[in-house]
């Protein structure tokens, strides 16, 4: 899990949350010598609460693109891809799959309880 600023409906600046999966580390050195830990990675499809309580989070994953096609999908949606410093990364979350749905699922952190309303600040992967 990590956060991006995006502007709201208001065009204020807030911290959005945004679930990823990582695809490779590397390192990147800056000309002052400066050495920064990254991550590449996919940007889950959609963030969003559960509508029972606003302190669970779900995520909806993004169908393969070979899925996409031989399901005849009218609009292709793309893979959103990221790069982040490692230090960027607030929170290690593990992902439970829905039994009603197999893109959908619930995030936990170890060890974490998301006791605050997570609804406003869900990220929209357009904003990415």
């Amino acid at each position: 899990m990590f956060s991006s600023n995006d502007l709201n409906h208001l065009n204020h600046v807030i911290a959005c949350w945004y679930v990823g999966s990582i695809i490779l580390f590397f390192f990147e050195y800056e000309y002052n010598n400066t050495t920064y830990f990254l991550a590449f990675l996919e940007v889950i499809k959609q963030h969003r609460t559960a509508a029972e309580d606003i302190s669970i989070l779900f995520v909806r994953m993004n169908r393969r693109l070979d899925e996409q096609i031989a399901a005849g999908a009218n609009q292709i949606i793309d893979p959103k891809y990221a790069v982040i410093a490692i230090d960027d990364n607030t929170l290690q979350v593990g992902l439970v799959q829905s039994m009603s749905n197999e893109l959908d699922f619930s995030v936990i952190g170890k060890y974490h309880t998301f006791d605050q309303d997570m609804t406003r600040n869900a990220g929209s992967i357009v904003n990415l």
